[in-house]
């Protein structure tokens, strides 16, 4: 018999809870806000240039926290919901999701180490 591991990140398929409880919608305020952002941006500066201000962090941290909470405490993922992909072009899907992890915590680009030559993590 295999010990169960205290920690709520050691889950299996039997003991994950409910997927509903997976999913986290951005508020339409916060993609507003967050779409705004970019929307400020010249088209051709890199994404991973792109960083919310210290400011920004602060006020929009809060709509983040219960995703923050069971990605640091409970089982170590969340599903970010509700993104208009149908209305975003690539550049700015591209660009919301490194904004939302720089509201998660401190994003960084890095090479693909399994496919030499691809680039940054940010990739179509």
């Amino acid at each position: 018999m295999v010990a169960q591991a205290a920690d709520p990140r050691a889950w299996s398929a039997a003991t994950v809870d409910e997927a509903k409880r997976w999913y986290f919608p951005l508020s339409p305020q916060l993609l507003s806000d967050l779409r705004g952002v970019i929307a400020a941006q010249p088209p051709d500066k890199p994404i991973t240039d792109i960083y919310l201000t210290d400011k920004q962090r602060s006020q929009w941290s809060e709509a983040m926290a219960p995703a923050l909470r069971d990605l640091e405490e409970g089982r170590g993922f969340v599903i970010i919901d509700r993104l208009p992909i149908a209305q975003l072009s690539q550049r700015e899907a591209v660009a919301l999701y490194w904004l939302v992890g720089q509201l998660l915590g401190e994003p960084f680009a890095r090479r693909l180490a399994s496919h030499p030559g691809m680039g940054t993590g940010l990739q179509d």
